[in-house]
C-alpha cells in the first residue's frame, strides 16, 4: 500500500495513480473495504473504437467495392452465348403501317443487339395479351427501332396502345446475368445495412429514442431504423430503390460508362445521407416516428426521415 493511501484527504477526486500510466486514475476502495479497483479503460479498447462516420465510410467502400467485382462478371457475360431460347415481349409505342420497314417499342434491346441480327426474329403480334395470328420478321435494330422485313412479314396495321410483338430468341449469358445481377445488388445492400445496425447496437452509449405519442415507454432504435431503411427500405430514395432503378447496360461502351457514372452517384448520395441523418438524430434535429403498433400518431413510420418505412432487423431496447 502507497503511504497516500493511508493518510486521509479532502478530495475526493480521482488523481492519476502515479503508476506510469498517464490514462489511467488511481485505485479506488469500496466503502466496504476489500480489495482495490482500478478505474482505466484499456488502451486496446481505445485504440479500437470505430466512430460512426468512419464505419458508414467503410461499409459503403466495402459495398461498392463489392459491387464493382460482380459487375465484372455481368460485363463477361455480354459476349457469352447460352444455351436455348428465351421469350421476349415489348410493347408498341408507335402505330405501325402495314409494308412499313421499321416499328419502335419500349424496349428493344431484347430482341437482340444493335444493327443486323445474325438470323431473323419472328415477332407475333398480341393485342391485350391476345395473339392475333400475325407477325413481323424482324432482321435488326437501332436503339428502341426494329428493322422489318415487310416482304417477310403479314400485312397488318397496328396501333400503339395494347400491343405487344413477342418472340423466342436465343439466350445468352447476358439475359442469365441480367436477372441475377439485381438480386446481388438487394442482398449485398441489405448485408451492408444489417451490418451497420449491428455496429450501432455495440456502441457503449444510449442512442436516442423513437419520436412516440405521449405516455408511450421510450423505446430507442431510432438510428438503427433510420439506417436500414435509407439502405434497404421500401422507399423509392433508398439505396436499393436507387440501383435497381439504374437499366443495366447492353454493351461494354458508352452505356456501360454511364451505367458506372450512375451508380457511383447512387451509392455516394446515399453515404452522404446516410451519414447526415444519423448526425441529426444524434442532435435531436431529426426525429423517427416509432412503428406500430406504438405509434398512435396516425404518422407513418419514418416520416422523418427520408427513407422509406422499412423496419430494422435488430434494435437495442430500451
Amino acid at each position: 500500500m502507497r503511504k497516500s493511501d493511508s493518510v486521509p484527504r479532502r478530495d475526493r477526486r480521482f488523481l492519476p495513480d502515479g503508476l506510469g500510466d498517464a490514462l489511467a486514475l488511481e485505485p479506488r476502495r469500496l466503502l466496504s473495504g476489500g480489495a482495490l479497483h482500478a478505474v482505466r479503460t484499456p488502451a486496446s479498447a481505445r485504440a479500437q473504437r470505430v466512430t460512426p462516420a468512419t464505419m458508414i465510410n467503410r461499409e459503403y467502400a466495402a459495398f461498392l467495392a463489392d459491387f464493382r467485382r460482380v459487375e465484372q462478371s455481368y460485363i463477361a457475360a455480354l459476349n457469352d452465348q447460352a444455351a436455348g431460347t428465351t421469350t421476349v415481349t415489348a410493347n408498341l409505342v408507335q402505330p405501325y403501317l402495314s409494308g412499313g420497314s421499321q416499328v419502335v417499342v419500349d424496349n428493344a434491346s431484347v430482341f437482340g443487339p444493335n444493327g443486323s441480327f445474325a438470323a431473323p426474329v419472328t415477332a407475333t403480334v398480341t393485342i391485350s395479351g391476345v395473339p392475333n395470328g400475325a407477325y413481323l420478321t424482324l432482321v435488326g435494330r437501332s436503339g428502341n427501332t426494329l428493322i422489318v422485313d415487310p416482304a417477310a412479314s403479314s400485312a397488318v396495321n397496328l396501333a400503339a396502345s395494347g400491343v405487344a410483338l413477342t418472340a423466342s430468341v436465343p439466350a445468352t449469358a447476358q439475359s442469365s446475368a441480367a436477372a441475377l445481377f439485381p438480386t446481388f445488388i438487394v442482398n449485398r445492400a441489405n448485408q451492408m445495412a444489417i451490418n451497420l445496425v449491428i455496429y450501432f447496437n455495440g456502441l457503449p452509449q444510449k442512442l436516442p429514442y423513437y419520436n412516440a405519442p405521449p405516455r408511450t415507454p421510450n423505446q430507442r432504435g431510432a438510428i438503427q431504423n433510420y439506417v436500414y431503411s435509407s439502405i434497404s427500405g421500401g422507399g423509392a430514395t433508398n439505396l436499393v430503390g436507387a440501383l435497381t432503378a439504374i437499366p443495366l447496360p447492353a454493351t461494354a461502351g458508352a452505356d456501360l460508362q454511364i451505367y458506372d457514372a450512375s451508380v457511383a452517384s447512387a451509392v455516394e448520395q446515399s453515404r452522404l445521407q446516410v451519414q447526415n441523418g444519423v448526425s441529426q438524430i444524434f442532435s435531436g434535429r431529426l426525429k423517427i416516428s416509432i412503428q406500430a403498433p406504438n405509434n398512435r400518431l396516425g404518422i407513418a413510420a419514418n416520416s422523418g426521415a427520408s427513407a422509406g418505412g422499412t423496419s430494422t432487423p435488430t434494435t437495442t431496447g430500451a
